[in-house]
């Protein structure tokens, strides 16, 4: 028997990867990331005020990223396993994402004609995309050093998830700093910031990622 044929033997009979030293990798470079763009973030911008706390807008934002950083780390962890589908996650994500659109939907459709657009474009919608995109980059280096160690075969699509958990993660951070109340502007502006990082990430994957 050749030694490709006996490889590709073994790897089909193989399954998926284990499973516990990727989630261990993944979480110490979120959790490295995270800190590190909290310390960026905290640099450069003032916090919420603690008022502010007592509302919902900055409630919804902080569930939104931590769902939708959740269920993109889930899929970064399925690319980052030869053998895992990758599937349930995708559908996960676009769970959150349908859940978040739906809810600007309802808001806005419950909010007052002359008051909508405010509740979309707020203060600075594209400063939003911006910061939402530069508090992710700690996390987005962090999950590239990380992958580069573990063993994905599809690197555009495990640098696209990279990129939207980093984007998810940086959409928290940044929420600490916000006070921004609309939905829809958080539905899409901030949504709008996260995938920025996910192009980016689907774009440069399979340079950076290769192993």
């Amino acid at each position: 028997m050749k030694t490709d044929d006996l490889i590709e033997m073994l790897a089909r009979q193989a399954g998926a990867a284990p499973r516990q030293p990727v989630l261990r990798t993944l979480a110490t470079a979120i959790g490295a990331g995270a800190l590190l763009s909290l310390m960026l973030v905290g640099v450069l911008k003032a916090p919420v005020p603690a008022a502010f706390w007592l509302t919902l807008a900055p409630w919804i934002k902080l569930l939104y990223g931590l769902a939708l950083a959740a269920t993109a780390l889930w899929w970064v962890g399925r690319s980052a396993r030869p053998g895992a589908p990758q599937r349930p996650a995708q559908v996960a994500v676009l769970a959150v994402l349908a859940a978040m659109l739906s809810l600007a939907a309802a808001s806005w459709f419950g909010t007052p004609a002359p008051e909508r657009l405010a509740t979309l474009m707020g203060g600075d919608p594209f400063g939003c995309i911006r910061n939402v995109a530069l508090s992710a980059l700690p996390v987005a280096a962090a999950l590239c050093v990380a992958l580069r160690r573990l063993a994905p075969t599809q690197l555009r699509s495990a640098g696209a998830a990279a990129g939207l958990a980093a984007g998810a993660v940086g959409s928290v951070v940044y929420s600490l700093t916000c006070t921004e109340t609309g939905i829809p502007f958080t539905a899409v502006w901030y949504t709008a910031g996260m995938v920025v990082v996910a192009g980016l990430g689907a774009l440069l994957g399979p340079r950076l990622l290769r192993w």
